[in-house]
């Protein structure tokens, strides 16, 4: 099996990342059917790393049918291998028989076994044990996978495997990586090919949004160019990013826009140094931006446009010059970062619609009346979210959020719970009534929520 392990090696020729899902004799075949990216450790290795094994041993002392193999990479051009160099990584594969050969296998199935299993729709969630699986959250994802699908107008992924673990560094070991740094639970990654979430974030668990966007989102980019501010941004509009939502992480943003930071809408499309959340969070607002102007189907060139053109695309589908582009984003993150974090929610009937082709029956956009009462007092997460959500199963309502004196968010909780039940006034008290929407029939939505907050009725 050692040997079977150093002629895989050999044949990815140093491009481990790049050649991760190229077929090979030597791995499991049926891996390989599951995971069109199949190695999922390979993945994360620079090229050119040089392999030290460091052991090979049997996964039981009762078995020989697969054994465990260590292997720890260094940088490519070192001369010594010693505590004055860092490696970039070590990976465990396992060799295992199948028929009367040797293949080698991921560790994933292995280190995950004993994890508890439960399925909430076509997701299925493998929990650590250290954690304890929380089927509310569960729920919300399977939904906000389906619902999402439906909004973009993709076919939702035909399964998604969910790993809810303890931090970023067990979800990557698990995986059977482990780097010389550690990073806590402050993330998650996705492998959208493979319908695979790996949450390292315990607090959002089951509910880790941004990861399950971009494996809805994958069939709008497949095949096309994307960028890293849009294929990132609008995961940030739709579910936030590292634990915070979309208006947490545009105010966090905000916060890091300093006058001496330098950071402007420019340099964070050309400069590839600027940190993730503060790119992330960018591309949200724009994602928000380009929706308000041209819904999902200009949601989707955003996300299809390359790095080099962002900015003639964004120009076009925002029907303005780059500098007023510019200059809109910057007054929309002044604006979120100044909002009160409140109420939210008036339906009234859906206005006359216009022609836009392929998106005919997107309405007419906001009024100046409209987005001026939008811009004090909104939650601009809740703003993005139910937009989302709502228009493909309302098609004779639009949304309007309007400035008003919210009532105290325990009589709201008490409204959801006597209307819509307790299960209804959890999902309100823990997210927000973004979180409701998708739960109800479109029939219901209107009248459930104008009794639940005492509007009259429309």
């Amino acid at each position: 099996m050692r040997r079977v392990w150093d002629e895989y090696l050999a044949s990815r020729q140093g491009q481990y990342a790049s050649r991760a899902g190229e077929p090979s004799p030597l791995w499991d075949a049926t891996e390989q059917q599951r995971w069109p990216m199949y190695d999922l450790a390979g993945f994360y290795l620079a090229d050119g790393a040089i392999p030290e094994v460091l052991s090979v041993t049997p996964v039981t002392t009762s078995a020989d049918t697969a054994f465990r193999i260590v292997t720890r990479f260094w940088p490519q051009g070192i001369k010594a291998r010693d505590s004055s160099t860092t490696p970039e990584l070590t990976i465990t594969v396992y060799a295992r028989l199948q028929g009367s050969r040797w293949v080698l296998a991921n560790a994933l199935p292995y280190k995950t076994a004993s994890w508890a299993r439960e399925t909430s729709g076509r997701v299925t969630f493998f929990t650590a044990p250290t954690l304890q699986f929380n089927a509310s959250r569960a729920a919300r994802s399977a939904a906000f996978v389906d619902s999402l699908a439906t909004a973009f107008n993709v076919a939702p992924p035909p399964h998604l495997d969910y790993y809810a673990t303890g931090s970023v560094d067990q979800a990557l070991e698990i995986l059977g990586v482990v780097f010389p740094r550690h990073f806590g639970a402050a993330g998650g990654f996705s492998k959208p090919v493979n319908f695979q979430v790996f949450s390292g974030i315990p607090a959002l668990g089951e509910e880790y949004r941004h990861e399950i966007a971009h494996v809805v989102l994958l069939p709008i980019i497949r095949g096309s160019s994307t960028s890293l501010l849009a294929s990132e941004g609008v995961p940030t509009w739709l579910g936030g990013t590292a634990g915070r939502d979309y208006t947490g992480s545009v105010r966090h943003m905000h916060s890091l826009l300093t006058p001496t930071s330098g950071f402007t809408l420019d340099r964070i499309l050309d400069d590839t140094s600027v940190p993730s959340e503060i790119r992330n969070a960018a591309g949200a607002v724009l994602a928000e931006m380009v929706h308000e102007a041209g819904g999902v189907g200009a949601v989707g060139e955003y996300m299809r446009a390359p790095g080099h053109g962002i900015r003639e695309v964004l120009a076009r589908l925002l029907a303005r010059p780059w500098a007023d582009v510019a200059a809109a984003w910057r007054e929309r993150v002044e604006t979120i970062a100044a909002a009160q974090r409140g109420l939210l929610l008036t339906l009234r009937p859906r206005r006359q619609t216009v022609n836009h082709g392929e998106n005919a029956s997107r309405p007419v956009p906001l009024t100046d009346d409209e987005r001026a009462g939008l811009r004090h007092g909104i939650d601009a997460d809740a703003l993005s979210q139910l937009f989302l959500l709502i228009e493909p199963a309302m098609r004779q309502l639009t949304l309007s959020l309007v400035q008003r004196k919210p009532p105290p968010p325990t009589q709201l909780v008490d409204a959801a719970r006597r209307v819509l039940g307790a299960a209804a006034a959890e999902q309100l008290a823990a997210h927000g009534p973004k979180a409701l929407w998708i739960e109800f029939p479109e029939a219901e939505q209107n009248r459930l929520w104008h009794r639940a907050l005492g509007l009259p009725a429309v």
